[in-house]
């Protein structure tokens, strides 16, 4: 049985407001094809060019904050569009480098799409993120351990409970919440 949360200030439940900012990433990782397809494409590219600053004014006028998982891929594209979420006070979570399904039977390249994208989002923003989201919340054991070692505080990637609770490591370990 999970323990109950206790909010702060008598609140019942908290709310976080997250946004996949994963432009054409995701397009290409479906189909590295779509990159002869402008038109699939562009359901990405609208993304950069209006969801998130739309996105962003909207959080503005309501006076809240929220956190955008970013590919690395998207990163290194659309720096601006980073720079304008991190303006606005909003947190940058990492998404993946390329948004590419990474078996779990290849842990090291697990690990090398994670550094990747750690990679791309501290040189093109200079940002280090406490939390991560897997492509599709397809999270497995070996990218628990991973998040550990990294020095995630947390992982959005789960969907079996709606209060936060410490994910353990295929070890025992303590993992991310």
């Amino acid at each position: 049985m999970m323990k109950t949360v206790k909010w702060p200030d008598g609140a019942h439940c908290a709310v976080m407001l997250t946004f996949d900012f994963d432009a054409e990433s995701l397009w290409l990782a479906r189909d590295p094809g779509n990159a002869k397809r402008p038109g699939v494409l562009s359901q990405g590219t609208y993304g950069a060019k209006v969801g998130v600053p739309k996105i962003v004014e909207l959080l503005d006028e309501s006076g809240i904050t929220g956190t955008f998982f970013v590919p690395g891929w998207t990163a290194e594209r659309h720096t601006a569009r980073l720079e304008l979420i991190l303006s606005h006070g909003h947190e940058v979570g990492h998404h993946s480098y390329d948004h590419v399904h990474v078996s779990p039977d290849f842990p090291e390249k697990e690990e090398e799409d994670l550094v990747r994208g750690l990679e791309a989002l501290k040189r093109t923003v200079g940002v280090v993120p406490r939390g991560y989201r897997s492509p599709a919340w397809d999270v497995s054991a070996n990218m628990l351990k991973l998040l550990a070692t990294y020095g995630f505080a947390y992982d959005s990637s789960m969907m079996d409970q709606i209060d936060p609770y410490r994910l353990t490591t295929a070890e025992g370990a303590p993992g991310p919440v």
